[in-house]
């Protein structure tokens, strides 16, 4: 984020609900959640900075919601960029992982986050050549912050 704004971009981060700092409720930020959460900062955005459209990057399930965003509000994404995944079609490894845990990710909605969750992101669906460790590792120690 501080390496885009050196080089000049006005940079404009999201923090949903059950996330990084913001208030923690008995419900869950769910994708379409987010999405109204993004349309709802770009009134913002767009009133501070001036921009009719923007560049919208998502990591993790925030790559799912980036997308999802993308997909309802085209005329406000100028570029989509998308990250880390997570693999949702026939046969998913991680989405059979998750419905194998469906009771005990009921039951306790928040997901810790720490450098091993954030690590799994990457390894997860054993694809190493996808993604270099050393961004990995830099990724983790920006968010461990």
């Amino acid at each position: 984020m501080d390496v885009f704004a050196g080089y000049g971009f006005d940079v404009w981060t999201m923090d949903h609900e059950g996330f990084g700092r913001s208030d923690r409720t008995a419900g869950t930020s769910d994708i379409a959640s987010r999405v109204e959460d993004l349309k709802a900062a770009m009134i913002v955005v767009q009133r501070v900075s001036g921009p009719s459209k923007v560049h919208v990057f998502g990591e993790s399930s925030g790559a799912i919601a980036a997308a999802a965003f993308a997909q309802s509000e085209p005329d406000r994404v100028d570029r989509l960029i998308l990250a880390a995944t997570t693999y949702k079609g026939e046969g998913a490894a991680e989405i059979q992982r998750r419905r194998d845990r469906i009771a005990e990710l009921r039951a306790n909605p928040q997901r810790k986050r720490d450098a091993a969750m954030i690590r799994s992101i990457f390894t997860r669906d054993g694809h190493p050549n996808l993604y270099q460790p050393t961004m990995v590792d830099a990724l983790i120690s920006s968010e461990m912050q």
